[in-house]
């Protein structure tokens, strides 16, 4: 594969084949990983709450209606 550096781009180079442009520093790399990490386990954190308080909805309905069929004598 043939690359060339990007002009005014230190860590930037461009496959020429591909026209793909490849970041070269390990640093930032390292760095964009961790950030998409912690970001997948924020999203599903705040999934899993939205799953319990769906289910906690849930259960508080049939409650209600148990005491209401209760309450009703049925």
């Amino acid at each position: 594969m043939d690359f060339v550096k990007v002009k005014d781009h230190e860590h930037l180079i461009r496959n020429t084949k591909s026209n793909c442009i490849l970041n070269t520093n390990k640093a930032e790399y390292d760095e964009y990983i961790t950030r998409r990490k912690l970001k997948k386990s924020e999203k599903n954190k705040v999934e899993n709450l939205e799953r319990d308080l769906s289910t906690l909805r849930n259960e508080i309905t049939e409650i209600k209606d148990m005491l209401r069929s209760l309450v009703n004598g049925n």
